[in-house]
């Protein structure tokens, strides 16, 4: 929980700077380049973590990695966590500043999961369905595929689940069965 609010202050003093310098869209997609790469690489990650490797040189690391990829901001923000020895907690910033961020920009971040990939008018669908459910602007919908739910759908919006799945109402159904002696 702590590391949480830790990484909470640096994405919000992040988000802060971008704002105050109007590169506030390009801090965004710098910090959602580096969520996909931390999300892809695991070993970057454990990089950061590791108390084997010193600061200096996970500066190094990130800088060589992320030097012509992301706005300098970021790249001084990396000189600024890298100092206060909080590079181990570099994912959880990001995680933290793209929350605050569609938070900022009325952006509601939502997960669908069905068995089947969905079509475009399905998603236009979630997407209104979210709208329903939490008042925002605009929904980014990140949709998972599991053949295990057989049918239907679970949608999650911030701490709520809508599951209107198949196998949770056979599983339902088979435990009202049981119960009943049948």
């Amino acid at each position: 929980m702590y590391t949480l609010s830790v990484a909470a202050r640096y994405a919000q003093a992040l988000l802060h700077q971008a704002q105050k310098k109007s590169v506030l869209t390009d801090i965004y997609d710098s910090i959602l380049l580096l969520d996909k790469v931390f999300t892809e690489n695991d070993a970057l990650s454990k990089i950061l973590k590791s108390p084997i490797v010193n600061h200096d040189k996970k500066l190094a690391i990130l800088q060589s990695i992320f030097q012509a990829k992301v706005n300098d901001l970021v790249l001084d923000f990396f000189k600024v966590i890298s100092q206060r020895r909080r590079a181990a907690i570099l994912p959880e910033i990001t995680q933290e500043f793209l929350k605050q961020y569609n938070n900022s920009q009325g952006i509601q971040a939502a997960h669908v999961t069905t068995a089947l990939q969905l079509s475009d008018d399905l998603v236009d669908r979630f997407k209104t369905l979210v709208k329903a459910i939490v008042p925002c602007r605009a929904v980014v919908l990140a949709q998972h595929i599991n053949p295990a739910i057989l049918g239907g759908y679970i949608l999650q919006v911030e701490d709520k689940q809508l599951d209107k799945c198949l196998a949770t109402q056979l599983h339902a159904l088979q435990k009202h069965y049981i119960a009943c002696g049948y």
